[in-house]
């Protein structure tokens, strides 16, 4: 069973995935791993979002993985610089792979695995280079 608990160690694994997933497109990603939500994960992922500033970013481009370990729930949270942002198939393949990871392998790596796939939807929907830089600390995480 997943449990929220990740080491410096797991840390640095996850902030090296977000740094890779980063490269050639304009997107930000970030992550917000809790134990429960007793409610509707992507009200909260919206919720979380907006309360850590995430919008703000240059280009509203920063993208929310948010995992509630215990609860089993998960959701993607996107700035309105995403095409599509609203849109559940454009992060389904990203939840689909978190979630067949969870099932098997520590948080850490189910969490590299979703940012690789966050990755690559934002190659797609807004590549080229990023313009503001890294405005969010890679693998930031609460």
């Amino acid at each position: 069973m997943a449990t929220t608990r990740i080491t410096k160690a797991e840390r640095a694994q996850v902030a090296a995935a977000v740094h890779a997933a980063e490269q050639q497109h304009r997107g930000e990603i970030v992550l917000h791993v809790e134990a429960y939500c007793l409610g509707d994960p992507l009200k909260r992922a919206a919720k979380v979002f907006h309360a850590r500033g995430f919008a703000a970013t240059q280009a509203d481009t920063a993208v929310l993985i948010y995992v509630a370990t215990l609860s089993r729930k998960a959701a993607v949270w996107a700035g309105r610089g995403i095409p599509n942002c609203d849109q559940l198939g454009t992060w389904q393949p990203a939840l689909d792979a978190l979630s067949q990871a969870m099932a098997k392998a520590p948080v850490s790596e189910a969490l590299c695995i979703a940012v690789a796939e966050v990755g690559k939807v934002l190659r797609s929907a807004v590549p080229g280079p990023d313009r503001g830089g890294n405005e969010l600390a890679d693998g930031e995480m609460q």
